[in-house]
Formats: structure tokens, C-alpha cells, sequence
């Protein structure tokens, strides 16, 4: 039985999904924290703020707040403030 180092798994997925990605965001001109910003949101109802996309994501506040700036400026997301 061969034993898989979970880094090197890990790195392998990483760099297929980055593969996967990359000719999407060139055609719609995103970068790849864009993507998977609008991904999450999609595939995660239940999460719609900044804050859960970056505790769930594990994001830096920052370029979760500077990618949603860029989204919303592009007409791909609409911000909408709770009372």
C-alpha cells in the first residue's frame, strides 16, 4: 500500500482547480478571489455577507471587502444593508 502526502494531494488539487478556473475568469475578466467569491455565494445561500465569506473561507477581510468593491462596480453583485 502507497501512502499519499496530504501536501502534495493537497497541491495537486490546488493547481487543477486553478487550471479549471483560469480561462474563466480571463473570459469574463475576473480575478480568481472574484470567482470564488461569486461561487461561494451561489452555492452557499445560507452565507451572504463579507463577514461569513471571510470566516468561512478563511479570506483576508481586506481582499474579500476590495473584491466585492470591484464586483458590485461591475453590476455582478448588489449590496443590500440590514437594519
Amino acid at each position: 500500500m502507497q501512502l499519499v502526502n496530504p501536501l502534495e494531494q493537497q497541491n495537486a488539487v490546488k493547481t487543477l482547480y486553478s487550471e479549471f478556473v483560469s480561462p474563466v475568469c480571463a473570459k469574463y475578466g475576473l480575478t480568481r478571489i472574484e470567482l470564488d467569491i461569486l461561487l461561494f455565494l451561489a452555492n452557499n445561500t445560507r452565507y451572504d455577507t463579507a463577514t461569513d465569506i471571510v470566516e468561512v473561507r478563511f479570506l483576508a477581510k481586506s481582499q474579500v471587502s476590495a473584491a466585492i468593491k470591484n464586483l458590485e462596480a461591475r453590476g455582478c453583485l448588489r449590496r443590500e444593508y440590514q437594519l
